[in-house]
């Protein structure tokens, strides 16, 4: 007969065994860490050149003067920006990439680039019929880009490169957000903006994980 005092039996454990509800926490840390190492190690073949941290920073240098070619006159920034430039630089990602990979696909590089040339698509719709619309598509890629970009960055090795990335991604992620809410609440934030802002921001992650990936060698 169970006594009233008596704890429950899944709170029940052997001597010197720690209930099971106590280990979750470093059950969770173990399965992201198995996780983490079987990514790198699957990503591991990536970037092994000796001069594809050059073609990093050249992509970088080329992303660079896609955002500087839009800052339009003095005191007026990104006055000039429009849908072309997010367009032009998910395209130069995807022909990049694919250069360096070669024969290897990496597919989750590529969806960062596709779905960026897919910002610039949603920037480059006109007419006020378009516009809800095209905010939402607008979203929804910066969206992805910036899902992909910490897929990326969890999953570099070495890890410090991949740092570069996440960080880029989670702030275009919360650029996304803002966009909508200025949207709804009216505030002078519009998305060229935060694509401008983005697109300023991918370039410096791409410099920075080419020269951690340099240093790494």
């Amino acid at each position: 007969m169970m006594s009233d005092n008596a704890p429950p039996p899944y709170c029940r454990t052997s001597p010197g065994r720690a209930p099971i509800w106590a280990r979750v926490p470093d059950l969770l840390r173990i399965a992201q860490d198995s996780w983490r190492a079987w990514c790198r190690r699957l990503r591991a073949p990536r970037f092994q050149r000796p001069l594809d941290w050059l073609r990093l920073l050249l992509l970088a240098g080329i992303l660079l003067i896609a955002v500087a070619e839009a800052l339009g006159p003095p005191g007026v920034l990104f006055s000039e920006f429009s849908g072309s430039e997010p367009l032009f630089a998910g395209v130069a990602i995807v022909l990049f990439i694919a250069k360096i990979g070669r024969q290897q696909i990496y597919g989750d590089w590529l969806l960062c680039g596709a779905v960026y040339a897919g910002v610039g698509v949603s920037l480059l719709s006109k007419g006020s019929s378009s516009e809800a619309w095209s905010l939402v598509a607008f979203c929804l890629c910066l969206i992805t880009s910036g899902a992909a970009r910490i897929w990326v960055g969890l999953c570099a090795d070495p890890p410090a490169a991949g740092a570069w990335l996440v960080a880029s991604g989670g702030i275009g992620m919360l650029g996304s957000l803002a966009a909508a809410v200025a949207k709804v609440w009216e505030l002078p934030l519009s998305p060229l903006s935060v694509a401008a802002t983005d697109l300023l921001l991918l370039a410096i992650a791409v410099a920075g994980f080419g020269l951690t990936l340099r240093d790494s060698k």
